[in-house]
């Protein structure tokens, strides 16, 4: 079984960037759904602020990524990662059609919910897994800023067996939210 892991809503925050790195362990390759170097002007600092902390981690991650722009990221960032910032991006894992994007609201639907059977978002800081469109949207949470009555969180796609599994982790790596999707 392959194990992806999602971080979304980092904002800057090594020490939140570090705890989920440590749950997301072992992964064959993670997704970072945005807004991972600045707070944002609506957003508290986070605890253990240290964008330059973010970045030298980041960068020197062994194990395959991708990476989408959030509201908070700017083109600043891009010069300072070593890997790019996409707008949106599309993977397939074992025939599993997944699209990425930071704001759900960036994207066009109609378009969308054609070509895809899952979206990884981020955004809100809230976890959420649910049904638009006829398509299953999965939102990690945030590690750094969680929103609501959320606590920090993390997610992980896994996939093999004709099924893909996407689940909501806390920092402790127990599981907050389980859905499990068969092909048809």
């Amino acid at each position: 079984m392959k194990r992806l892991g999602v971080v979304s809503d980092i904002h800057g925050s090594i020490s939140a960037l570090e705890a989920g790195l440590k749950v997301l362990e072992g992964v064959d390759g993670i997704v970072f759904v945005g807004d991972i170097l600045y707070h944002g002007p609506r957003n508290p600092l986070p605890e253990g602020y240290n964008p330059q902390g973010v970045i030298e981690r980041l960068n020197a991650l062994d194990v395959p990524m991708v990476a989408v722009r959030g509201n908070c990221d700017a083109e600043v960032d891009t010069w300072v990662l070593n890997f790019p910032l996409y707008p949106y991006a599309l993977i397939v894992l074992e025939g599993w059609r997944v699209g990425v994007v930071h704001n759900l609201d960036d994207i066009d639907w109609g378009q969308w919910r054609n070509h895809l059977e899952i979206v990884v978002c981020g955004h809100t800081h809230i976890p959420m897994c649910r049904k638009k469109s006829g398509v299953l949207v999965f939102n990690p949470g945030s590690c750094a800023l969680p929103k609501g009555e959320s606590k920090p969180s993390v997610g992980m796609i896994s996939v093999g067996s004709g099924k893909i599994r996407l689940c909501v982790l806390d920092m402790a790596g127990n599981p907050v939210l389980i859905r499990e999707l068969y092909h048809r």
